[in-house]
Order: C-alpha cells, then sequence, then structure tokens
C-alpha cells in the first residue's frame, strides 16, 4: 500500500538571496526520489529555474499566492504518481 504514496520534500528558501535559492533547489532535486515530489517555497518567482528543470527532466507546476512568496512544485517528468499527489493537492 506504500508504494502508491507519494512524499512531499519541503524547501523553504523565502530568506535566501539569489542564487542561493536555485542552487538549493537544484541541490535537492538531485536526490529525489521517483514518486516524490519538492514543494519550493520562494520570495520572487524562480524564472531562471524553469529551463534547467526542463533540461534535467522535471516537470513544474508554480502557484502564486496573494502574498509575496511563490510556491513551484516540483517532480520527474513523466511520474504519474508525484503528478497526480500535486494535483490531488490543487484543490
Amino acid at each position: 500500500q506504500y508504494q502508491n504514496m507519494s512524499k512531499e520534500h519541503l524547501l523553504d528558501v523565502t530568506d535566501l538571496a539569489p542564487p542561493a535559492p536555485l542552487q538549493a533547489a537544484l541541490l535537492a532535486l538531485e536526490s529525489l526520489p521517483e514518486g516524490d515530489y519538492l514543494r519550493l517555497l520562494v520570495s520572487r518567482e524562480p524564472v531562471f529555474l524553469y529551463p534547467l528543470l526542463l533540461v534535467q527532466g522535471f516537470a513544474h507546476e508554480t502557484r502564486n499566492h496573494a502574498t509575496e512568496n511563490c510556491e513551484v512544485l516540483i517532480w520527474h517528468a513523466g511520474d504519474v504518481l508525484a503528478e497526480r499527489a500535486v494535483r490531488r493537492g490543487a484543490g
């Protein structure tokens, strides 16, 4: 039953100045297991991260909030389990 569970990894880099948030996200993604996803909390939309995610085989969904912070959910492209967990959390 546990093999169908996706785990969220939270990385809050809202207090870091660029380029530290991008570097921290890339480092965290190096060890992200299949089936899991990273919830990245940043102080501004990480536009420079998006092309790097694409090249490294990750998919993402960005959620801007009424506050200053931005949330980016990142998972391995084609990872149906992780994508489903992200979509469930969108409701």
